[in-house]
């Protein structure tokens, strides 16, 4: 099934154009193996930017945001390691680095998998957990005194996954978990497994692959999971298991009491565009009503954008006050509403 999967979920047929010119000197080259190289770009932060793509038109609300959450801690860096979506490359995604550079206020790093744009190889899952694990080494040499914040946007979620499952588990890296040097982890409509994108399965089955499920046990990184509840390509009851299995590994003790709370949510009666924030001790998950696997950004830019720099501030503790239309339907065991949207909570929560 694996061979199957790897033809859909890291497809051959993606944009192979050079883009040499268009990042200059932020492109760079990092070596996978003795004759096979990928491709990254490390995008900075513009104050001045006019947003092209995410946050245009929320400008005013995001730098609202950005005055009630406050500022990174003086003399902190913090830089983004991006993993894009299956069929994406960094031909298409400059203007959307530079506008998520420029709102969460850091530099952002993107790169191409094996077999995506400039880089070298074949694609497939095996060969992007590989360029992860090189993309996470180049950063560690080149910025060693910036704390890092692992992102993942759909198929982005396996490689991401992945990284967090090596930080706590293999020895090499335990140096950087003991230092914090990850501050957390971003999944955006991220999946649970491949099987789970189709169906919903009965039982572990060992013909799933992709399977990001089994990554979190024992993961004192704090993890953002964010997912628009009208996903039709990967449905948010990935994210939702997701945050199950982090929840039950890692908050043991608040997982029975979460858990028979969160079998009694009605979530298909979140109108557009209301999110729906859940906290659970590290784990965060954000769904978004009406939103898509694709117009996520759009739909509601400044509350995802708004989250996610109260995640990047607040070193993966999301305050969620002062911006969105929230319902924080669970908080540690505590029901209550953001923005006195009690009646739309009571709606959400059967």
């Amino acid at each position: 099934m694996g061979c199957i999967v790897d033809t859909i979920a890291y497809p051959s047929n993606v944009s192979h154009a050079n883009y040499s010119a268009m990042y200059g000197q932020s492109l760079v080259k990092i070596q996978i193996r003795r004759s096979l190289s990928v491709y990254g770009a490390l995008l900075e932060p513009d104050p001045t930017r006019e947003y092209k793509w995410v946050i245009s038109g929320f400008e005013d609300e995001m730098r609202e945001i950005r005055e009630r959450v406050g500022s990174l801690a003086a003399g902190t860096k913090v830089l983004m390691l991006y993993s894009h979506g299956n069929g994406e490359t960094l031909d298409c995604l400059k203007e959307y680095l530079l506008d998520m550079a420029a709102a969460l206020t850091i530099p952002v790093f993107a790169y191409d998998y094996e077999g995506y744009g400039m880089s070298g190889g074949s694609s497939g899952e095996k060969h992007a957990r590989r360029d992860v694990e090189k993309v996470y080494a180049y950063l560690r040499r080149t910025y060693p005194e910036h704390r890092l914040v692992l992102a993942g946007r759909s198929i982005g979620s396996v490689t991401t996954a992945h990284m967090l499952h090596l930080l706590t588990h293999k020895r090499r890296y335990r140096d950087d978990l003991l230092k914090g040097v990850v501050l957390g982890a971003i999944i955006q409509s991220g999946l649970a497994s491949a099987l789970n994108i189709v169906c919903v399965p009965r039982c572990n089955t060992q013909c799933d692959c992709l399977k990001n499920f089994d990554k979190f046990t024992s993961c004192p990184i704090p993890i953002l999971f964010l997912h628009g509840l009208y996903d039709s390509l990967v449905p948010s009851r990935n994210s939702l298991l997701l945050a199950d299995y982090y929840i039950k590994a890692n908050s043991p003790r608040c997982y029975k009491e979460y858990h028979q709370f969160i079998r009694r949510v009605n979530f298909t009666v979140v109108s557009d565009g209301l999110g729906v924030l859940i906290r659970v001790e590290r784990c965060t998950l954000i769904l978004v009503g009406g939103a898509d696997h694709n117009n996520f950004d759009a739909l509601a830019p400044d509350y995802v954008y708004g989250s996610i720099f109260d995640f990047i501030v607040n070193n993966g503790n999301v305050q969620g006050t002062g911006y969105g239309r929230f319902i924080q339907t669970y908080n540690n065991g505590a029901a209550s509403a953001i923005d006195s949207d009690r009646q739309a909570l009571m709606r959400a929560v059967l």
